[in-house]
């Protein structure tokens, strides 16, 4: 069984934020493993609250730079576990989720050079369980 597989198998079992760590050259590979696992992948997180209010396994791919309720969004799962409730400051609207933890997972997909970056505005991997490195 791929490492990948092995991870998303003990993943599931959790009920905290995970992160799955790639190098470029391996981004494929997870995806592929991800959506054979049934996740829905994403990198907006509207779309991750939408689908948390479903219960649903997401997969947030984090870009280089986002924006803060990304971060905001990581603290409330933490902070308020079943509820998330961020504004949109563009379109001023809410997106809340109500969803069950024994159900609905969150995974973050994200490189190791985003990652990198993503450290020295906020604390990404302090919001996260369990951590594979690919």
């Amino acid at each position: 069984m791929e490492k990948v597989e092995k991870f998303i198998k003990v993943f599931e079992k959790q009920q905290e934020i995970g992160a799955l760590v790639y190098k470029n050259e391996k981004k494929r590979q997870a995806l592929e493993s991800l959506q054979a696992a049934g996740f829905l992948i994403t990198a907006d997180w509207r779309s991750v609250v939408l689908a948390l209010n479903e219960n649903k396994k997401v997969v947030f791919g984090l870009p280089k730079e986002f924006e803060k309720e990304v971060y905001d969004l990581l603290a409330q799962i933490i902070a308020r576990p079943g509820i998330v409730e961020i504004i949109d400051k563009t379109e001023m609207k809410k997106f809340r989720a109500d969803f069950l933890v024994e159900e609905a997972r969150l995974l973050l997909l994200i490189s190791e050079e985003n990652l990198e970056n993503a450290e020295k505005n906020y604390q990404i991997l302090a919001k996260v369980g369990l951590v594979e490195r690919q």
